[in-house]
């Protein structure tokens, strides 16, 4: 009897499987312009609207403006692709740290390279309309199919 317990709750664990309660994350990329031009070096931000499981998502722009959003969990310990299928509100900012600034590979001394005393990177000013910065004032609204695949995103600088 104990051998068909045991045997009952293996096959009810294989049966259940071992889910971490998540919801299912689905690919999703695309490509940012503004008035029709890439937009490149650029931080999105997906914000789940009330309804849609999930913490969000976030990418960086590459040169061309195309993207491919990572989830945002806690406790993660590597790159998660994806994000729940649901509605999104969506903000684009400019990075904390520049993207397209040159990393040193070497100190000086051709050691490694210094941790501080690095000049701070250069701010230039934003070329992003201040409307698509905030998750309050975007008009920038996305609904990700269950089966993921292209969002493009299309900003424009007159209002």
């Amino acid at each position: 009897m104990k051998r068909t317990r045991a045997l009952f709750g293996l096959c009810l664990a294989a049966a259940v499987g071992c889910s971490d309660g998540l919801p299912k994350l689905v690919p999703v990329s695309g490509k940012v312009t503004l008035d029709d031009k890439p937009l490149a070096f650029k931080t999105i931000y997906f914000h789940p609207e009330p309804g849609t499981p999930g913490t969000g998502a976030a990418a960086n722009t590459k040169e061309d403006g195309s993207y491919t959003l990572l989830a945002i969990r806690g406790g993660a310990t590597k790159d998660l692709p994806g994000v729940p299928a649901g509605n999104y509100r969506v903000a684009i900012t400019e990075p904390t740290i520049p993207i397209e600034a040159p990393m040193p590979v070497a100190g000086p001394d051709g050691g490694p390279p210094p941790a501080v005393g690095l000049p701070p990177p250069s701010r230039k000013r934003s070329v992003i309309p201040g409307r698509y910065t905030n998750l309050e004032t975007t008009p920038l609204r996305v609904e990700v199919k269950p089966e993921g695949g292209t969002v493009d995103l299309k900003l424009t600088s007159r209002p």
